[in-house]
């Protein structure tokens, strides 16, 4: 949390922070890819420290998408079941559509 408090100390940042390191780990194999130096802007670090890290934003990005993941799973079962039940009504098919037709109707014939 420190680190995204420091980001909001220097500048605004409105995106999530998957985002940012997102962005983080794609510049860090960005740098490393094209030999670019990394204590240029970091006031520090060599090739090997700043690979280390990789696995760890890796780790991160993960556990954050996770926790996103979990709460959009706790917002779906807090539906109420009457809404439930009409957004499942309106993803069956129509009676009488193409649904309906053999599959012979409906795809394409090959000579």
């Amino acid at each position: 949390d420190t680190f995204y408090n420091n980001l909001q100390a220097v500048g605004r940042t409105d995106a999530p922070r998957v985002h940012l390191l997102v962005h983080d780990i794609c510049m860090l194999i960005g740098r490393f890819a094209t030999a670019a130096s990394f204590s240029s802007e970091a006031r520090g670090g060599g090739r090997e420290s700043n690979m280390r890290l990789l696995p760890f934003l890796i780790q991160m990005a993960r556990s954050l998408l996770s926790v996103a993941a979990g709460a959009l799973h706790s917002a779906l079962l807090s539906l109420s079941p009457a809404y439930a039940a009409e957004a499942a009504a309106a993803a069956d098919p129509q009676p009488g559509g193409a649904d309906d037709l053999p599959p012979s109707a409906t795809s394409p014939q090959v000579p």
